[in-house]
């Protein structure tokens, strides 16, 4: 059975991703090939730009469903483009689940096998194709943890043995006669139709909104080596799906993170870092198809700093904690999700998070003032409480009209960038 259909994707279908089953020797399931496509109708991938394609596949896993989502505890084999080559900090993927393919355009660069053992070096497995193991110009410094076939060459690659033999892995397995072939041959793992075609993730396929502007500044900030974190959160704040992104990497076994609970957005660039932090940013730059929707990030910008006013009336109550409550109180709106799984990975602390979900404790009380105040629930308040009330608003929204207006005027000055991460 051959895989030969490549529809035309609809422009407004949005791109995806799709998984293989990659199976062992005794035909368990233990891990999947990531592949990229344009739009949830197409069948076979349709790759005009490596890099873009990478990026958004790995948009996809990361930020639209999550790793242990998506493949439990299998390890995910993805191809990678040349330049996260030369650029380890740009792969998002954790190294103990990840299997890095080497792309066959980066065998002309004489750097390759140095990034090769770099990357092992870091924790990730390395797969390379047997065609490559065969060249005689390979020079690599250390052995490929997978050689890859093309089961329609029926040969196993060579060079290799003992406790140095990298695991043989068979592709394009079609029929149950050739699956038998390539068990009795001795590839210990398979892959191939044979096992299903590529099943497309329907959750990936949904538009990714962005805001380049505030993606800019941000890029700007993490250049600026006196760059410092109380000057990111408001910037995050403005871009509420790579806010809730960051938290989600901040979660991440590999910074062995889960234990440890955080409570505002700089806690968690500061756990994450700054390279890692404009990884991200730059990935969900290449990854956005559609125009931010301003007014809702404008209310929620408000809204987060309205809550930090208020806590600096309250002695027992952290304004920073305050801010990144207030912000991610109205985000299962401004997302479409419910609070419960938006919250479910993310690593805040039981009080942050039952105030989130339930509205409990001094910042659930907080939480609901919030509430109160935009629906005009005022009612049996007292003129004091009130004035105060509308001074914080106020205090709040000049301040994020004075943001967002920093970010409208300097989205394509170089010197306005500069300026504002001086100050």
């Amino acid at each position: 059975m051959t895989n030969q259909c490549n529809e035309t994707a609809s422009a407004t279908d949005g791109y995806g991703i799709a998984l293989q089953p990659i199976c062992n020797q005794a035909l368990h399931h233990i891990g999947d090939k990531l592949l990229y496509r344009e739009s949830a109708s197409a069948k076979s991938a349709n790759v005009e730009n490596a890099l873009l394609a990478t990026a958004r596949a790995c948009s996809s896993v990361l930020f639209d469903i999550g790793l242990d989502d998506l493949v439990g505890d299998r390890f995910l084999l993805c191809t990678i483009p040349d330049e996260w080559l030369a650029h380890p900090e740009s792969i998002l993927y954790p190294p103990e689940q990840t299997i890095l393919e080497i792309a066959a355009s980066a065998w002309d660069r004489p750097e390759t096998p140095a990034a090769i053992a770099r990357l092992q070096q870091a924790g990730f497995q390395i797969a390379v194709d047997a065609a490559v193991m065969d060249s005689p110009k390979l020079a690599l410094e250390s052995a490929p943890d997978i050689v890859k076939t093309d089961f329609r060459r029926c040969q196993v690659a060579s060079g290799f043995s003992g406790t140095s033999r990298p695991l043989q892995l068979a592709t394009f397995i079609e029929t149950a006669e050739q699956l038998e072939q390539a068990r009795k041959r001795g590839f210990d793992w398979l892959q191939g139709f044979v096992f299903s075609l590529p099943v497309v993730i329907p959750q990936t396929t949904r538009k990714r909104s962005g805001n380049r502007a505030v993606e800019l500044q941000l890029l700007a900030q993490l250049a600026d080596e006196e760059c410092g974190l109380p000057e990111l959160e408001p910037l995050l704040a403005q871009h509420p799906s790579l806010a809730l992104l960051i938290l989600r990497q901040a979660n991440s076994a590999a910074f062995g993170a889960r234990a440890r609970s955080i409570d505002t957005l700089a806690e968690a660039v500061m756990r994450i870092g700054s390279e890692r932090v404009r990884a991200l940013i730059s990935t969900f730059m290449l990854t956005s198809n559609e125009p931010i929707r301003r007014l809702q990030a404008r209310a929620l910008l408000v809204r987060a700093s309205m809550a930090a006013n208020l806590a600096e009336r309250i002695a027992s109550l952290s304004s920073q904690i305050a801010f990144s409550i207030g912000l991610f109180s109205r985000l299962d709106v401004f997302e479409g999700q419910p609070m419960e799984d938006l919250v479910r990975n993310l690593p805040f602390s039981t009080a942050v998070r039952r105030a989130l979900t339930h509205r409990e404790g001094e910042l659930g009380k907080l939480i609901g003032i919030l509430d109160n105040f935009e629906a005009g629930r005022v009612d049996g308040l007292g003129q004091h409480t009130i004035t105060m009330l509308n001074e914080d608003y106020l205090r709040a929204s000049a301040w994020a009209d004075r943001w967002l207006r920093d970010d409208d005027s300097g989205e394509n000055s170089q010197e306005n960038q500069s300026a504002r991460a001086a100050r």
